[in-house]
């Protein structure tokens, strides 16, 4: 993650522009960001580029270094609420989720109702998401996946039609787009 530290040239003891960038920090492989040689005054931290797979932390950090003590703040709109009064603080990110919704149909673009999915990891071995039964609208939901490769495969196949002969594979990416293999429809061949 990147931030920015900025100086609290207002001496309002609120971010407010245009404001002093003193520098930006990168967290190292850890996710730790070291500033030393600031002066007792007051100063604002925001992250400014989220780590790859993460939904940037958009709060402000009020910064207020004392020659005895140090303090960080996440400040909202209303007040500002102590998270850090030692060398160390946490500030979270919260990753990329993907929602992906199967719609289960024939080759006549009718949906269907009772065809069975998992969703598996990225070898097929071990269940994510438990297995789903398509509705009336031949729909199913697998929710807050995060980045990271699945295999689709469908269980049972709706009464009257072929289950699907192989897998699909669902690619969820650090930006939370879902990509899937093949990359056409699937749909259901009759059982004629």
């Amino acid at each position: 993650a990147l931030f920015t530290l900025y100086e609290d040239s207002h001496n309002n003891h609120g971010p407010k522009d245009p404001l002093t960038v003193i520098g930006t920090y990168t967290s190292d492989v850890n996710g730790v960001v070291t500033i030393s040689g600031l002066s007792n005054d007051w100063y604002w931290l925001k992250e400014t580029t989220p780590p790859t797979g993460y939904v940037q932390n958009d709060h402000w950090y009020a910064v207020n270094i004392q020659s005895h003590d140090s303090v960080i703040y996440d400040c909202d709109q209303t007040s500002f609420v102590p998270i850090w009064s030692s060398k160390i603080t946490t500030i979270q990110n919260t990753p990329y989720k993907a929602n992906i919704k199967v719609v289960k149909t024939d080759d006549n673009d009718v949906k269907l109702k009772g065809a069975e999915f998992t969703l598996y990891d990225a070898d097929g071995i071990h269940v994510v998401k438990a297995s789903q039964t398509t509705d009336d609208n031949g729909e199913i939901s697998f929710d807050n996946l995060l980045a990271g490769t699945y295999i689709l495969v469908e269980d049972t196949a709706p009464t009257g039609y072929i289950k699907l002969s192989s897998s699909i594979q669902i690619v969820v990416s650090a930006d939370g787009t879902v990509t899937t293999t093949p990359s056409r429809e699937v749909t259901n061949t009759a059982d004629n």
